[in-house]
């Protein structure tokens, strides 16, 4: 007679082994997928998922949220074509929820790839690098089996535009350069020399009035001299006086370009 031994396995075991499964598939965002379902125009009729039929309370969008995280938009608060953006997606539960997410370009559709976490998080990201003009959104499910609810992120929607003008290379005049690519937003430019403004226009102090003192120095052609030096009439103490003002005005100017420099 053939006698069959039976091999216990330790309660501890069994436990451990129930807990380990409890831990993976507690969120269960890859079942939510591979059900046939999306979360573009999730309603409580496509629910039917981890015992609930109904989409639970979002607590004012903060169980589920997605934020804008990474990439620089336009002037407009447009997403623009060729950079790559990161989105966000954030749960207000202290322990994490599963989370799948889908963006896309065009009308949002239920042909979108989904992506989902492999268990409860704290947060998630997905990037998109917009090719084309036109709308985009992005859709986000967060839910565990055991927090009593499945909560649909209020979707984060946009515009895409085509890559605005680069600044061109001369806007800034003779005193600044830019580096700026867009010019919708007005150009910024890096100024030198001391000069200042939106566009180094404005120059800097001690250079104002300049000109004007230089056109004093000026000395006329009276067509007496023929040398066109400007004829001084008088006494030697006279040109003397005039001579020491000219020469005070020529020190004025010098100290103010040197000023200017500095």
């Amino acid at each position: 007679m053939k006698t069959t031994r039976c091999h216990l396995v330790p309660l501890t075991l069994v436990l451990a082994g129930s807990a380990f499964l409890a831990g993976t598939v507690d969120a269960h965002p890859k079942r939510f997928i591979s059900g046939g379902r999306h979360v573009v125009g999730l309603t409580d009729s496509d629910i039917n998922f981890m015992g609930y039929s109904a989409l639970s309370d979002n607590n004012d969008g903060h169980t589920c949220q997605i934020t804008d995280k990474t990439g620089e938009k336009d002037a407009s608060g447009n997403y623009v074509i060729g950079t790559t953006y990161e989105f966000l997606f954030t749960t207000s539960v202290s322990d994490g929820l599963g989370m799948v997410t889908s963006v896309g370009e065009g009308t949002a559709s239920k042909s979108w790839y989904q992506t989902a976490t492999s268990g409860k998080v704290a947060a998630a990201t997905v990037q998109l690098t917009p090719t084309t003009e036109g709308e985009m959104s992005v859709h986000a499910l967060c839910s565990a089996n055991n927090n009593g609810g499945v909560y649909l992120a209020t979707p984060l929607s946009g515009t895409i535009a085509a890559i605005p003008p680069p600044c061109a290379a001369d806007v800034c005049g003779a005193h600044g350069a830019t580096t700026d690519t867009d010019s919708t937003d007005r150009c910024d430019c890096e100024c030198t020399d001391g000069f200042t403004g939106e566009l180094c226009e404005t120059e800097p102090d001690g250079l104002d009035g300049v000109e004007d003192v230089l056109e004093e120095l000026a000395l006329e052609d009276t067509g007496s001299s023929g040398s066109g030096a400007k004829e001084v009439e008088g006494d030697g103490d006279s040109s003397a006086t005039i001579t020491a003002a000219v020469s005070a005005l020529v020190v004025t100017v010098v100290a103010a370009m040197s000023a200017a420099l500095w």
